[in-house]
């Protein structure tokens, strides 16, 4: 999911979530996921996926690609 210049790449695994700010590292080497600076970033994220998965199987994840900030 992106979040403004934010990639967020998530897991069922605990401590696999990955979040890259790809205007501070565009070759995406560094997870700023455990960084506080990051949490709404990592909620806003979390809420866009929460949102698609309540969705009928029909509609989910067509505009989950983008999220506006």
């Amino acid at each position: 999911v992106r979040v403004g210049n934010c990639k967020f790449i998530g897991s069922w695994q605990p401590g696999e979530t990955l979040l890259f700010d790809l205007d501070e590292d565009p070759g995406e080497t560094r997870s700023f996921a455990d960084d506080p600076a990051y949490a709404d970033v990592l909620e806003q994220a979390a809420e866009a996926i929460r949102g698609e998965l309540l969705k009928p199987a029909a509609g989910r994840c067509a505009g989950l690609s983008t999220v506006a900030t």
